[in-house]
Order: C-alpha cells, then structure tokens, then sequence
C-alpha cells in the first residue's frame, strides 16, 4: 500500500467517524430533549442534570423554585434554562419538566384572551398581534399585582407594562415575533389570578 492511498484511507475514515459522531450527537440531544424529568427539592445545573431546553413546568405539592411560591397544580410556560444555570428547589413536592408545548391561546366568544398562567407566550404563534386592553382579575384580592412585559427574540425588554389598583386597565400593542412575559407576580404563583388582552 502506498503511503499516498494510506493517507487517503485514514481522512476518508477520519471524515465519516466525524460525520457518524455528529449524527449519533443530534440524536442524542433530540431524544434527551424530548425527555420528560422530575426534580424535587435540590440543586440542578443545566447542562449537567438537565438539558438545556425550553420547559413547561408542573408543580405537584408546595414548591419555591428560584425564590419564587409555586402551589400545587400550578404551571410555568416555556421557561427557557440555558447551560450553566441552576435551579434551586426547596418545599415538599415535585417538578415535571418537559419540552414547551407552546400551545396555541384560544379567544374567547369576547374576544378575550386569558392567560392562567404564567410564562412566555409567542406573538404571531400563540397570541394574535394587534392592538389590546391589557388587564386582569384577581377574585378580589388587590395585593396580587401582574408583571407583564414584552421582549424580542434575544431576552431584550421592549416595553414593561405597570399595572395598579389605580390603573388596572392599560393599552398595548403587540407586535409580530416579539414575547409576552407574564408573571402573575414576581414572588408567588397566585392561582385565582388571570391576565386578559382584550382585543380593541
């Protein structure tokens, strides 16, 4: 064999192991993704003990994930956890984990949407863009206050929207490939608090 075909061999075996490996990677990490996980109270590096991904979160039990109150049957939409990040989780109780469903939101017969959930919710996707009255109800309870923001595709924050006992009614555009963030507060999962955009 001359030294010329030997090389050759070695780079054509070079070449494929590379291409095979990267195939076996991919579907690797598409069948890790599509995993379903259960976390309880600890520590979690993304990355490591789960793969980075976009999840929609279960609570079953009583749970503070990232310092924030989650109740039993409470549900976080499309939170996105990037390599490197941890989750920490104290309570009794337990996480589901999957990939985000991003579900289309349905409008009501009052051209309503209502939003029982925290999350990120795609404009264009799963929302309608246009112009609403955002609001929201909180069975009476006024010491729950929405946090609700729009950012682009890269986590940048277009508008924040400040929403109060004195102002509980404010009107938004939404725009085509922007997010809605929704957060029924910054500490707390409140269960009987809803976000609406009602369409103008």
């Amino acid at each position: 064999m001359t030294v010329k075909r030997a090389v050759f061999i070695i780079l054509t075996m070079l070449t494929f192991a590379l291409f095979f490996s990267s195939i076996i990677r991919g579907v690797f990490t598409e069948k890790e993704m599509g995993r379903k996980h259960t976390l309880q109270e600890g520590e979690y590096e993304v990355g490591k003990d789960i793969p980075q991904g976009v999840y929609d979160f279960e609570v079953s039990g009583n749970l503070i994930i990232q310092s924030k109150s989650f109740y039993n049957g409470s549900h976080f939409k499309a939170m996105p956890l990037t390599k490197g990040e941890v989750i920490y989780i104290e309570g009794e109780g337990t996480l589901h984990i999957e990939p985000a469903q991003n579900e289309i939101l349905q409008l009501c017969n009052n051209q309503q949407y209502v939003i029982d959930d925290s999350g990120y919710y795609q404009v264009g996707k799963q929302i309608s863009p246009g112009q609403y009255f955002l609001t929201y109800e909180s069975n009476g309870n006024h010491e729950h206050i929405p946090f609700v923001q729009t950012i682009d595709n890269d986590s940048n924050v277009l508008e924040t929207y400040y929403l109060d006992e004195q102002k509980k009614q404010i009107d938004i555009e939404l725009e085509e490939n922007t997010v809605l963030q929704v957060e029924k507060t910054m500490m707390e999962e409140v269960p009987e608090l809803k976000v609406v955009l009602q369409k103008q």
